[in-house]
């Protein structure tokens, strides 16, 4: 079952594909809400604290959305989803960790500069007013969510949509359309931020293209290691770390309270200006994948462990 499909075995594969990607990604998102709402009676029936009951919550709703794919994959792709993310190849943690690693340093890299030249203003930390319990637990539920929005998304959109699709049609046309994809699903979070025109175009921009590089990423090393590396340290230190966005009300926020201003207006709350830092930031992270990547063979030539 786990021999690949090639496109003259099934003429309309690559349609089947983003057919079964709509009616999961719909049923998924439904079967999340009911789940969600379920889980948080749960948890004031039985009085969870805040924590666990978010642990439940994520916990649940991301096992409700993903466990869709399994026979979604078995039935489009005739493989299992299991072969098509997490292969334990030599070297498999270090991808994980390079993941991780690479992302963080380019974050901190944008955050010192940015501090410098006086694009972002550092107002303090979170932990300075949380006590250690509030703390603790705000730290283990961002850390917990952002694993699990990086494993869902790298599970849906490269191990499913950009495999089934370069099944079907090849490399470049399967990254191109799950590019526009990527960008597509993000498009309402980003418009329910108020954001400007210019900048939300600018912001499914990056969107689809650090899509593109985490679908190469996956090709190359023929696993999820490190596109989930990067694609959790990418919201964590980011958004909940070093607060490139400027957001006071994030509630999931444990590391900087920072304000923006500049280069791109005046005003320290323009999403505009968090597009450009993390522009920067792409640019450098992109640098040291490249390097990465230049330095391992491909997953073609390795030996499974």
């Amino acid at each position: 079952m786990s021999s690949s499909i090639t496109p003259d075995k099934d003429k309309y594969l690559g349609w089947k594909t983003l057919g079964a990607f709509v009616a999961a990604f719909v049923a998924g998102w439904i079967a999340g809400i009911v789940v969600g709402l379920t889980t948080r009676q749960i948890s004031l029936l039985l009085h969870l604290s805040e924590p666990i009951g978010h642990t439940l919550s994520s916990v649940s709703v991301t096992a409700a959305r993903l466990i869709l794919w399994i026979p979604v994959t078995h039935i489009v792709l005739k493989r299992r989803l299991r072969d098509l993310t997490f292969r334990f190849h030599p070297g498999w943690w270090a991808d994980l960790l390079a993941g991780i690693g690479i992302t963080a340093l380019a974050m901190w890299i944008v955050f010192i500069a940015s501090e410098r030249v006086g694009w972002l203003v550092v107002d303090g930390w979170m932990w300075q007013t949380l006590s250690l319990g509030s703390f603790l637990g705000t730290l283990w539920v961002t850390l917990l969510i952002n694993v699990l929005v990086a494993l869902g998304e790298e599970v849906i959109f490269r191990a499913y949509l950009l495999s089934g699709l370069k099944e079907a049609w090849g490399r470049w046309i399967g990254l191109a359309i799950m590019m526009v994809v990527f960008g597509i699903v993000h498009l309402p979070a980003y418009m329910g931020q108020g954001m400007q025109a210019w900048v939300l175009v600018l912001a499914i921009m990056l969107a689809t293209v650090i899509g593109v590089m985490l679908g190469l990423v996956y090709l190359r090393t023929g696993s999820l290691w490190m596109p989930v590396g990067i694609h959790f340290a990418w919201n964590f230190v980011e958004s909940d770390l070093l607060n490139l966005t400027g957001d006071a009300t994030n509630s999931n926020l444990i590391g900087v309270v920072t304000r923006l201003q500049g280069p791109l207006s005046p005003t320290g709350a323009a999403y505009g200006n968090a597009i450009v830092l993390d522009l920067l930031a792409f640019v450098i992270l992109s640098v040291g994948v490249w390097l990465w990547l230049a330095r391992r063979r491909p997953v073609e030539k390795m030996r499974p462990l």
